[in-house]
């Protein structure tokens, strides 16, 4: 084990961003993101704003998906509706959800799957796999049984009403997780309104999917050999930390300080501190102003690529119970 948790981490902690259109950098210090290897890939057509300060970074255009067998991919007017599943027809018309799922182009494609790029770029193992793959997430899942003992954490779109075809319910991709030691700790639901005389006045909605974190267990991380035990149990903190769950991060390194060097329990206790209310304030302040220049692009892009077409509204999205 190396005494210098950077030394450590570098070459070693791969992050898999599978959907990635839209994403920024996550929010970890410098010193982090220098350790990582990301790997990241989206089929549609929006850019990644990620940028190149990682021990290694590799973006992947292909299509991924869980298998080599051919298969029809759709680009559809709403970039993030693209996919290589076909949607269910009757839940696009009880959403009113026609316009977006427009088709534009379709494109004969083999897909990559995972296995095949870290073998590709010779990596032997995954500690994060993030996935938003439009109904495509737990076939990338299941394409990674043989890495399953490695990873530390999975987050992914998981739906309540299956909106493609060939995708699994929420509970089922629970159930087949559960399997292999993760325990679900983070779900962030979204609710949309079916279409109805009063749509636009309305507050609920129907909940119909989640961005569902899971983090393997602590138990079967501590079970991992002595040479491997340490680092990852580092990079499950610091996972936790950077997907915004500091508080468990803060609780999951109370858990493995038995088996931290000093050193690195400092380093990344760290991440879990609470931000003062100066540094926060500053922090959304420049979030604010970030967001608001990639909005305005996104406005500007949105005008230009989608001429003719209804205006992206989210008149379906419900603020939730």
């Amino acid at each position: 084990m190396e005494s210098d948790l950077m030394t450590a981490l570098s070459g070693s902690f791969v992050v898999v961003n599978f959907g990635a259109g839209g994403d920024v950098d996550y929010n970890l210090p410098l010193s982090f993101l220098k350790t990582m290897t990301l790997i990241e890939a989206d089929g549609g057509r929006q850019p990644i704003h990620t940028n190149d300060q990682y021990h290694n970074k590799y973006t992947v255009h292909d299509i991924i998906a869980g298998n080599k067998i051919p298969q029809r991919f759709t680009l559809r007017k709403y970039w993030g509706c693209s996919s290589i599943y076909e949607p269910k027809q009757d839940l696009i018309r009880q959403y009113g959800l026609e316009d977006y799922f427009e088709a534009e182009s379709f494109k004969d494609i083999v897909p990559i799957t995972l296995p095949e790029i870290l073998n590709d770029y010779g990596l032997g193992s995954v500690d994060y796999l993030k996935t938003d793959l439009e109904g495509v997430d737990f076939e990338v899942i299941k394409s990674c049984e043989n890495y399953m003992d490695q990873i530390l954490a999975i987050k992914c779109e998981l739906r309540f009403q299956p909106f493609y075809h060939g995708e699994p319910f929420f509970h089922e991709v629970v159930d087949y997780l559960g399997q292999f030691d993760f325990e679900l700790i983070g779900l962030k639901p979204v609710y949309w309104k079916p279409v109805t005389a009063h749509r636009k006045d309305h507050r609920d909605g129907r909940v119909v999917f989640a961005d569902c974190l899971f983090l393997k267990k602590v138990d079967v991380v501590r079970r991992l050999s002595k040479d491997k035990v340490a680092l990852a149990a580092a990079k499950q903190v610091i996972i936790a930390a950077m997907s915004r769950k500091k508080c468990y991060a803060e609780w999951l390194l109370d858990q493995y300080r038995d088996i931290l060097p000093e050193k690195w329990q400092e380093e990344v206790g760290a991440l879990v501190v609470p931000r003062p209310l100066h540094g926060r304030i500053e922090q959304v302040l420049k979030g604010f102003a970030l967001v608001s220049s990639r909005i305005k692009q996104r406005i500007r892009r949105t005008m230009r690529d989608r001429k003719g077409e209804k205006r992206f509204d989210g008149s379906y999205v419900a603020p939730g119970e």
